[in-house]
C-alpha cells in the first residue's frame, strides 16, 4: 500500500510538472493556445493518430497544430464539435516544411507510418546536414507556427550515383509522455513571431490537406 501511495505520489508530480511546462510555453507564445487532453488511441496497424478532448466548439478548426512542451506532436485532420482527431507526425505521408537549426536548410519530414522513422526526402547528396541536426518548423506553409522543434536527424545515407540523400529522423516531441497537450490557434498574418519553447527552439508550419468536418 505504502509503495502504490508512493507511485502515485511519483505519478502526481510528473504531471503536475508537465503542465507547469505548458504554462510556461503558453507565456511565451504570442498566440492563443488551447489545453487538451489525449483520451485514446484509436487501434490502426498503419495510421497513427490520437483522439483529443477538444473540437470545433472550443474553438479548434481542420488544420490546427498540437504540441507540447517539448514540440509539434501533430495536426487535427478529424474535427467534432467536442473532440478532434488528430494525426501525428509518423502519421503516413504526413508531411511538415522545416528548417535545419544549425543553418537554415529548408526540406520537408514526412511521415512513413506507425513505428517507422520519419524521413527528409528530395535531398541532394551534398545537401549540408549531420547526424544529430534538429529540425523546427520553418513556418512556411501558414500552419505551424515557426520555430517549434519537430525532428533530429538520426541516419543519413547518401548516394552519389542518383546525387541524392535518404534521411532518417526521430520525432522529439513523444506522444506517450504525457496526456496533455496545446492546440496552437495560429494565424500567420497576426502572429508571425517566432515563439521559443522549453526545448529553446522557435516556431514553424507543417500542413496536412485540409477536409471538411468529418470526412477522413
Amino acid at each position: 500500500e505504502l509503495s502504490l501511495l508512493a507511485n502515485q505520489a511519483a505519478f502526481l508530480s510528473i504531471e503536475n510538472q508537465n503542465l507547469r511546462n505548458l504554462l510556461d510555453l503558453q507565456k511565451k507564445v504570442s498566440f492563443k493556445t488551447i489545453p487538451v487532453e489525449i483520451l485514446f488511441n484509436p487501434p490502426n496497424p498503419i495510421s497513427q493518430r490520437v483522439v483529443i478532448n477538444r473540437g470545433q466548439n472550443h474553438g479548434l478548426s481542420l488544420g490546427s497544430p498540437i504540441a507540447n512542451d517539448a514540440g509539434i506532436l501533430g495536426q487535427v485532420v478529424r474535427l467534432y464539435d467536442n473532440s478532434a482527431e488528430v494525426s501525428l507526425l509518423e502519421d503516413w505521408n504526413f508531411a511538415v516544411p522545416v528548417l535545419v537549426a544549425r543553418n537554415g536548410l529548408r526540406a520537408a519530414v514526412v511521415g512513413s507510418g506507425r513505428g517507422q522513422l520519419l524521413q527528409l526526402r528530395y535531398l541532394p547528396v551534398a545537401s549540408d546536414l549531420e547526424v544529430g541536426d534538429i529540425l523546427l518548423t520553418s513556418g512556411v506553409d501558414g500552419i505551424y507556427p515557426p520555430g517549434f522543434a519537430v525532428a533530429v536527424i538520426t541516419k543519413i545515407e547518401r548516394n552519389a550515383e542518383q546525387n541524392a540523400s535518404n534521411v532518417f529522423c526521430s520525432p522529439i516531441a513523444d506522444v506517450n509522455r504525457h496526456l496533455q497537450a496545446l492546440a496552437l490557434i495560429y494565424d500567420p498574418q497576426l502572429d508571425a513571431k517566432p515563439a521559443a519553447n522549453s526545448s529553446n527552439s522557435s516556431p514553424s508550419t507543417g500542413r496536412r490537406q485540409t477536409r471538411p468536418k468529418g470526412q477522413p
